[in-house]
């Protein structure tokens, strides 16, 4: 049976519950960042029309600084992007005196390294997603504009956003369908079921609406949610392939190169 992320934490050692109330204690102690926060808030550009930390805090229901003994993995990865992004913006913009800003920043850096996650950014927010060398390699060779989308998708804020994460998808698929015939050179099956999916399963067709004979897939139309999201997931990782395999067939030609001189 597949085991979920959180159990594969707790296998390798991992005490979620300690490593929030490390963190909570780090940010909410006396004249820690929470103090500083709280006196430079209004230097924060998304404090928007809050006019303290505690309205801001209370408009978006964020209460860590409540002693808790039941802490998730989604938990403590809200708690390290809710200081990560105070102590981020109050460090950018120069404030004087902000030492903890620092501290803070190095712990949760090497917090989300430990728990296997790194950082994204998200409409100019810093987020945490899982760690997919494979994925990361991709966005590396990618377009720019579509490299964010491979790292964002695996946000764990769009689990069950099959519109957001469609979004992503056809815009990946976008940037691969005029280097299709390429694709299927490197390897026909990536392409044949990269782009099946692509065209039959409600990405860039409604494959749902009964009306569209030529486009309507039944069993599309009747699968749940989850088992479709599941199979967005696969998209997203084929994509990522197909980037890297272009990637490759662009840098080939100097390999070959580089090889017939090592003959020479």
């Amino acid at each position: 049976m597949r085991r979920t992320f959180a159990e594969v934490l707790r296998s390798s050692g991992i005490d979620v519950q300690a490593e929030y109330n490390s963190l909570q204690s780090l940010v909410f102690e006396r004249y820690g960042l929470y103090t500083f926060m709280d006196s430079h808030f209004r230097e924060v550009w998304f404090a928007d029309t809050a006019i303290s930390l505690e309205d801001f805090n209370k408009r978006h229901n964020f209460d860590f600084d409540r002693v808790r003994s039941d802490a998730s993995l989604d938990d403590l990865l809200d708690l390290c992007e809710y200081a990560y992004n105070f102590a981020d913006v109050l460090t950018d913009v120069g404030v004087s005196g902000g030492g903890s800003c620092w501290v803070v920043l190095e712990h949760i850096n090497t917090l989300v390294d430990k728990l296997g996650y790194t950082d994204t950014r998200d409409d100019g927010f810093v987020v945490f997603v899982p760690r997919d060398e494979n994925i990361v390699a991709a966005a590396k060779v990618a377009p720019t504009h579509v490299a964010q989308d491979m790292l964002r998708y695996g946000y764990r804020g769009f689990e069950g956003d099959l519109g957001e994460k469609k979004s992503m998808l056809v815009r990946m698929l976008g940037e691969i369908e005029p280097k299709r015939k390429e694709l299927e050179r490197l390897s026909k099956s990536l392409a044949t079921d990269l782009f099946y999916i692509a065209n039959n399963f409600n990405l860039r067709h409604n494959n749902i609406d009964p009306s569209d004979r030529g486009k309507y897939r039944p069993h599309i139309a009747e699968m749940g949610e989850n088992e479709l999201e599941g199979w967005y997931d696969v998209c997203r990782d084929l994509c990522a392939a197909s980037f890297l395999l272009l990637d490759y067939s662009e840098r080939k030609s100097e390999l070959d190169e580089l090889k017939q001189q090592m003959v020479g």
